[in-house]
């Protein structure tokens, strides 16, 4: 390694601490973004497993009824085919469960037998959603709480050359 002019000696540990703070950066970004990701992948998963859910009920409501569609019973939870039901994303496939379970207890054409087998099923369905849900708010509060501190370090640099630009200018003259 090149010795350091004596005159510049003193500029140097600055650009090094700031300099060395990066490793440290990149890595809480990274962590962030993965836990960013995994969040999403949760909420897949429990996107998903909230569809399995419905189309569960739906075909016992069938069988309940006969599969006869036009049966109180089958209309009353399902107004619309499940496909419109199960085609949302996460958030709202939330909301479309919880309604479902809201109609489950209001409707008094169910049996207890069906309201329970139902309710069972959908329950920690609507749970597992809400806690994906919840993990991925956090993750992206996560995120840009760690953009923030990239671009305040981005500014610290920037900050940095300037100083001892100007320094190195008034050096040389």
């Amino acid at each position: 390694m090149p010795s350091l002019d004596p005159e510049t000696k003193h500029l140097a540990p600055p650009v090094t601490e700031t300099l060395d703070d990066f490793s440290s950066l990149l890595q809480k970004e990274l962590t962030a973004r993965r836990v960013l990701v995994q969040a999403y992948a949760h909420g897949s998963v429990a996107d998903a497993n909230l569809d399995t859910g419905i189309r569960r009920v739906f075909s016992s409501t069938l069988h309940l009824t006969g599969q006869d569609r036009k049966r109180t019973e089958f209309t009353s939870l399902f107004g619309s085919s499940i496909a419109a039901m199960v085609r949302h994303a996460l958030r709202k496939q939330l909301e479309v469960t919880k309604d479902l379970l809201r109609k489950l207890s209001a409707l008094t054409v169910f049996p207890d037998s069906f309201k329970n087998e139902a309710s069972t099923t959908l329950s920690p369905l609507v749970a597992a959603g809400d806690a994906a849900v919840e993990e991925q708010k956090q993750a992206e509060v996560a995120c840009i709480a760690t953009r923030l501190d990239v671009t305040a370090w981005k500014e610290e640099v920037n900050a940095l050359r300037l100083s001892v630009y100007a320094q190195l200018l008034s050096i040389a003259r």
